[in-house]
């Protein structure tokens, strides 16, 4: 059995290709756009979430950051800890970003820690109570958001 040949011309099919595929593409435009605005539309509409901390976020981006954390706590396991370094490699003049908070004025007899508990009950700590708690110190790799570090010792 014989194919008819086509009554075209090869440049009449090679432009009836290129309407084809400038068609599928503003289609394919189109229907992505028209995705794209949708998911605008209902992230703008979504409720906000309800009171707290993190109020006035929408719901669907608090479920997300909620989502990409567990992810993040599946991959970095909790158990890791800082590196330590000796004593020695700690800066001499450790690096500040400013005075603020460091004036020397301030009176050691009457300076308080107040925190507040979910109960809505408030504890008072004071300066020599909190200098008695046991100590802790660490030397680690400081990492300033500034974007500087620093090794410090801390305790």
């Amino acid at each position: 059995m014989k194919v008819p040949k086509s009554k075209k011309s090869p440049t009449e099919l090679i432009d009836q290709q290129i309407r084809r595929r400038t068609f599928v593409s503003f289609a394919a435009f189109a229907g992505l756009g028209s995705l794209a605005y949708g998911g605008w539309w209902w992230l703008r509409n979504s409720p906000k979430e309800p009171g707290g901390i993190t109020a006035g976020a929408k719901a669907p981006f608090r479920k997300a950051f909620n989502k990409s954390e567990l992810a993040f706590r599946r991959i970095f396991s909790d158990g890791h800890l800082a590196k330590t370094y000796p004593k020695s490699m700690a800066a001499k003049k450790v690096r500040q970003n400013g005075k603020i908070g460091l004036t020397p004025e301030m009176d050691n007899e009457s300076w308080s820690l107040s925190v507040q508990r979910a109960s809505g009950q408030v504890l008072q700590i004071s300066l020599d109570e909190l200098k008695s708690l046991p100590k802790t110190d660490i030397v680690f790799d400081f990492k300033c958001v500034e974007g500087w570090d620093q090794i410090q010792h801390w305790g």
